[in-house]
């Protein structure tokens, strides 16, 4: 890798952390960027789910320590988006590069689409729907969401 490109990576990773932590879809930069640089689609979405394994960390931490987290509602989310991730894992360990780059494409476009069509949608409104846990079409909208990041985690070598 050219020594300008290190700079400009630092600098998309930076940036994507911040969309990522205050809305969502840094990995629609960051994703192409990695397979732009070269790597397989399996690496670079491996490489993607350790950064923003981090990002929710430190986002989650940063999120709870202003109160605003609210851990019981944020772990009936998790419970289905676990599920989703391992019904996703098992899918992905499956997939080779040129179906995970079609899986990775396919994907991206939904979310585009998605963040477009709803642009004003955030989570203070979606936590304004909720009771004390989420409902039947928030927990398969988490589970089927867990499922697709977890679908694009690359084959074990």
């Amino acid at each position: 890798m050219h020594w300008y490109l290190y700079p400009a990576v630092i600098a998309a990773g930076i940036l994507c952390g911040f969309i990522n932590t205050l809305a969502g879809s840094g990995s629609l930069i960051t994703l192409p960027l990695l397979i732009f640089l070269g790597l397989p689609a399996t690496v670079a979405n491996g490489t993607n789910r350790v950064a923003i394994l981090l990002q929710n960390i430190v986002g989650a931490r940063g999120f709870q320590s202003h109160g605003l987290l609210d851990l019981r509602q944020a772990l009936w989310l998790a419970a289905p988006a676990a599920i989703g991730a391992i019904v996703g894992a098992h899918i992905a360990v499956n997939l080779n590069d040129a179906a995970m780059k079609r899986a990775i494409g396919i994907i991206m476009i939904i979310m585009l689409v998605v963040c477009w069509s709803i642009p004003n949608a955030g989570w203070k409104d979606v936590a304004g729907r909720f009771g004390s846990a989420p409902d039947g079409p928030s927990w398969a909208s988490f589970s089927s969401s867990g499922s697709m990041v977890a679908s694009s985690r690359p084959a074990s070598a």
